[in-house]
């Protein structure tokens, strides 16, 4: 608690002062039994509870929320339910690898299935929703190419454009 109190009076503190819009993005992490509160027991609650303290919108990472899932066995789908959607204006979507026994957000790769799954959920459910992003850093741009990359931009075209659609 004392954690998203501190973030979300930083957050009041900077929109304040540049008056611009401002969003969080929720992390991948790599570390186990991190401490939590009552009411606060994970990271959606911890976002959920900055967001409402600070009055921001947020990046929604879903490769993140992923290999979090992944790493640390948790239903993505679930903790996805419990995320303030109509917070949500940019979502981040990307692959990645894995090093050390840990699925790491390391933007190396195509979009695996279960963050295109999460996709579909928060274009259709997120309100204020922006934009889609896919990552790749430029150093794994020859093992993806031109074409995959293309695959990439195209199906989360797709997904944007049918939830235009429904909308309409």
């Amino acid at each position: 608690r004392e954690a998203a109190r501190l973030v979300g009076a930083r957050v009041r503190e900077v929109m304040g002062r540049d008056r611009k819009p401002f969003l969080l993005e929720n992390p991948a992490h790599y570390l186990e039994d991190l401490p939590a509160d009552d009411g606060v027991a994970d990271e959606v609650g911890l976002m959920n509870q900055v967001l409402d303290l600070g009055g921001c919108g947020q990046l929604l990472d879903l490769h993140n929320l992923h290999c979090n899932a992944v790493n640390f066995g948790f239903d993505a789908l679930a903790a996805l339910a419990r995320v303030r959607l109509s917070r949500v204006v940019e979502v981040h979507i990307a692959g990645g690898s894995w090093p050390g026994g840990y699925l790491m957000d390391a933007h190396d790769g195509a979009t695996p299935a279960p963050v295109w799954d999460l996709l579909e959920v928060v274009v259709e459910r997120a309100p204020r929703l922006a934009g889609v992003v896919f990552e790749l850093l430029d150093d794994h741009y020859e093992a993806l190419g031109t074409s995959g990359i293309e695959r990439e931009l195209v199906r989360a075209r797709q997904i944007w454009d049918r939830r235009r659609r429904a909308a309409a």
